[in-house]
């Protein structure tokens, strides 16, 4: 005799609990955490939030049975929104668009950059640039590593003339970088 509704995903009932997790659901699904989540928070796949940080998610086998068997009919209606995977500037990104100073403001920002630096010697360490720019010293460090700012290496000392820093500053690059603390 053969079973009404048999489906090529039966066998999820012998191996998984009748509620799963978002862990569980990602992994049976062979999709990302983020997809999973795109379903669930959307109400793609049926779930019930708990509200909590951790665990926040339990689903029906059943209910990720029907998703498996839906998915397989038409796929385009469990895909995630255009954007959804793109890393934009908002996530963790350190980058902005770059400004294109005019003359007046690089001549504003010279002098502001000029006097900020007037009471630091003629030739800056990392913690000293770190200080002037406001960025970590890992940062400042990791600019002189990729070559980014023009400055010399002593006794596995980064040292940057202050001419050179500034004109760094002023750069495209660095008008470009993420807001940071001051």
């Amino acid at each position: 005799m053969k079973k009404k509704n048999s489906s090529k995903y039966d066998y999820l009932i012998n191996e998984y609990p009748a509620v799963i997790t978002k862990d569980q659901f990602y992994r049976i699904c062979n999709i990302s955490k983020k997809t999973a989540k795109h379903l669930l928070d959307n109400g793609l796949v049926p779930c019930v939030n708990s509200g909590k940080k951790t665990r926040k998610y339990k689903l029906k086998l059943t209910d990720v049975i029907v998703y498996l068997e839906a998915r397989d009919v038409s796929p385009e209606n469990y895909t995630a929104p255009l954007g959804w995977y793109k890393r934009g500037s908002t996530y963790k990104g350190h980058k902005r668009e770059p400004r294109v100073l005019t003359e007046e403001e690089r001549n504003q920002l010279t002098k502001f950059y000029s006097h900020r630096m007037a009471y630091y010697p003629d030739v800056l360490n990392v913690i000293e640039a770190s200080e002037i720019t406001g960025y970590h010293r890992n940062s400042v460090a990791k600019w002189c590593t990729k070559k980014q700012v023009q400055c010399f290496n002593m006794g596995n000392k980064y040292l940057i003339p202050k001419p050179c820093l500034l004109e760094f500053m002023l750069s495209p690059f660095f008008q470009g970088l993420k807001s940071k603390i001051d």
